[in-house]
């Protein structure tokens, strides 16, 4: 994460300090090296069309995210419905970016999460949801 120096200056004019101090993590989305109920906020952008296994993610970024938090994603669909009756488009993004995509709108009312935003464009779906308290 890298903050522009001149957001870091109003913050710091604020009293806030440093507030972008972040610490760089490499690892696996499927094994996501944080403890569970870390973070308020998880947020990807088309990242879950390129990983093996986006439910595991998906999973993973639900058990990360602390009870309330809000996860958002843009992604590819897996079903692309009427756009692509032929799958051609499947296959070009199977091809370029290794991307099967994933409806991931199911498994987030399966795992208990509360949708606050849903818009489905056929060929990718914007979510926002919360993390139900258990």
């Amino acid at each position: 994460f890298q903050a522009e120096d001149g957001i870091r200056d109003v913050e710091r004019s604020r009293g806030l300090g440093d507030v972008y101090k972040r610490q760089l993590v490499q690892g696996l989305a499927q094994r996501m090296p944080f403890p569970d109920d870390l973070f308020d906020a998880v947020f990807c952008t088309y990242g879950m069309d390129t990983v093996d296994a986006p439910e595991v993610v998906l999973a993973e970024a639900l058990r990360v995210l602390k009870q309330g938090g809000t996860v958002s994603f843009v992604h590819l669909k897996r079903t692309k419905r009427h756009l692509d009756p032929l799958g051609v488009l499947d296959r070009f993004y199977s091809w370029a970016w290794r991307a099967r995509g994933m409806d991931a709108l199911p498994h987030l009312l399966d795992m208990g999460c509360t949708m606050l935003f849903y818009k489905d464009f056929h060929i990718a779906e914007v979510l926002v949801a919360r993390k139900s308290h258990e």
